[in-house]
This record gives C-alpha cells, structure tokens and sequence, in this order.
C-alpha cells in the first residue's frame, strides 16, 4: 500500500512540473458520454499502454430534434513500439458540426512509458492542428434582410500542441492533460462573430478510476472526469459508475454537471467486447437543464478494435 501512495505521489508531482508554468485561459471541446473508453481523446499519454494496435471511433449525436445541433465524429489509432513497446505513437482526427461552424482536428501523439515498482507512468505529447470553417453565407436572416456579417465565408487553421500525463496499474489510473497549450482567441466589434472566431482555448483536464473486484465474474468500475475552462465555467465533472461482467459486457451510469448540485445530464452507457478484439458501446444522455424540453436527448455509439489483442496486466482498468 505504500509504495501505491508513492507512485501517485510521485505520478502527481510530475504532474505539477510540467504544467506549473501554463499560463490559464479556456478550451471547451467535444464532451463524450463515454470518455472512460475513449482515452488517447482526453490524454496523449494514452497512446500506446494496451501494447497492441488499438482503433477507436465515436460518432455522438447531440440535442436531437433540435435544428443545427452539434454533431461529431472522431476516430484514434495507436501502437506501442520499440524495445519492451516503451513508446507509444498514436493519430486523432475529430470532425464536430454546430450549425453553419465545422471544426476538423487532426493530432499526432508521442508517448513514453516509465515502469515504476508497482505501475507505469506514461508521459505525452501532440501536436497538429484545428482547422475551422464557418459557412456565414447559409445563414437566412429573418424576411430576408440583408446584413454585412454573412456576406462572406470564414476559414482559419490553428496550429497546436498538447501535453498530458498518465499513471496506471492493474486497479487504477490517474491521468492530467492539457489537450490544446496554445490559445487563439480574435477579438470582434460583433459579439457574435467573436464567439464564432474562438474556436481554440486551453483546458485541463483530469481522470481516474479504478477496478475493484466483486467475484470473479463482476467488477465495479468508477471513474470520474474534471474539465476545467477558467475562461468561462467552473469545474466541470462527470462521475461514472459502471458494473463489468467478465470483462466482456459493460454496463453505467454517468452524472454530469458544472454545478456540482445542479445536474447537467444523466448519461446511460453499455458496451461489449468480443473474443476477437472487436468492442461495440453505446450512450444516451438524458438532458436535466432547460433544454431537455426541446430535445430527444443525445445519442452516442462507439466502434473499437485491438488488434491480436493480448492479456496485460493493465487491461483491466483501461479496458
């Protein structure tokens, strides 16, 4: 139990290093219901620990029935390599639509893995670009009246960087990140066109959870995500409950809220993997704010496969 709390000391100490000189400003990015298996998207250092090529792809539809919604696809890769498959690579594309806005990310990550005495810390980065395209000319201004602001298309290329770093064993993880380090933000005489423009903030974010063994067909699995955007809302958490039976079907429940008190969302996930590697999930959300009354709630499917997927003595956490 010691040398345990040692290595999240130790793992948490690392953490402060590398980000202690980040200047503070905001990132909001996509949220997922699932984010407990959609790891290399929270934290580059994901990239690599299940030692084997791993594909992932999420397609989240957002707010149903109401027009111009958020839609997103986003697909990851990653393989280990090297000696003793210390070093992970891993690419991310995300394409996400909000009304006439489109935002394309595309991410290549490095990761390096530390063995410590009873885990691995994983440390990682990427780096790559948003490229944003607002297409201002579709938008029909009411009776048709004529107005300067979407005479013309809008399109920008952001490049940026990220940074992130990952703590796990056999029953837990402890993983920080900041996804984007660099801001961009323009400032605008309209309002509406300076909320359009800023489409890339910083955001740090946290997770953890653990595998705590009910019988040996039953595991109870936590997790838990922090999203921090000092630039505009508090602390945003999502606290994850899940039930696995022998580690093949998945099955949770997620609370989300910005408000600690106040729920944003009830989020309802199940998820299954195959003997060949093959894992298929899927989420709704339950909107509790205002605008649940206006929507069908949001739906969220996800799609993975591990290649000659093997047995490590990290599968379980990280599933």
């Amino acid at each position: 139990m010691n040398n345990i709390i040692q290595n999240i000391i130790f793992a948490i100490i690392t953490i402060i290093v590398i980000f202690s000189s980040v200047s503070v400003f905001g990132q909001q990015d996509t949220r997922y219901s699932q984010f407990m298996l959609n790891g290399m998207r929270v934290n580059p250092a994901y990239s690599g620990v299940k030692e084997t090529t791993s594909l992932t792809a999420f397609y989240r539809n957002q707010w149903t029935q109401i027009d111009g919604a958020p839609q997103q696809i986003s697909i990851g890769i990653n393989d280990a390599f090297g000696r003793r498959e210390k070093v992970g690579l891993g690419l991310m594309f995300e394409h996400d639509k909000i009304g006439v806005d489109q935002r394309t990310n595309l991410f290549a990550s490095y990761a390096y893995k530390i063995p410590l005495q009873n885990g691995i810390l994983s440390a990682g980065i990427q780096g790559g670009a948003t490229f944003f395209r607002s297409m201002l000319t579709q938008i029909e201004t009411p009776e048709g009246v004529y107005d300067d602001s979407f005479s013309e298309d809008r399109k920008s290329v952001s490049p940026n960087f990220g940074a992130g770093v990952l703590y796990y064993n056999k029953d837990f993880y402890l993983g920080f990140s900041v996804p984007h380090l660099l801001t961009y933000q323009k400032e605008s005489k309209n309002i509406h066109e300076e909320q359009r423009l800023r489409n890339n903030y910083m955001e740090f974010m946290l997770t953890t959870g653990a595998s705590f063994e009910i019988n040996e067909d039953l595991d109870f699995r936590p997790n838990v995500l922090l999203q921090y955007i000092p630039a505009e809302k508090p602390i945003e958490i999502s606290l994850n409950a899940s039930l696995v039976i022998k580690d093949q079907v998945w099955f949770g429940a997620t609370y989300r809220s910005n408000e600690i008190i106040k729920p944003e969302s009830i989020n309802f996930q199940a998820a299954y993997k195959m003997d060949n590697g093959v894992k298929v999930g899927y989420a709704y959300d339950l909107t509790l704010k205002g605008l649940g009354y206006y929507t069908a709630g949001t739906h969220e499917v996800m799609v993975g496969f591990d290649l000659n997927s093997k047995e490590t003595p990290y599968q379980k956490v990280l599933w």
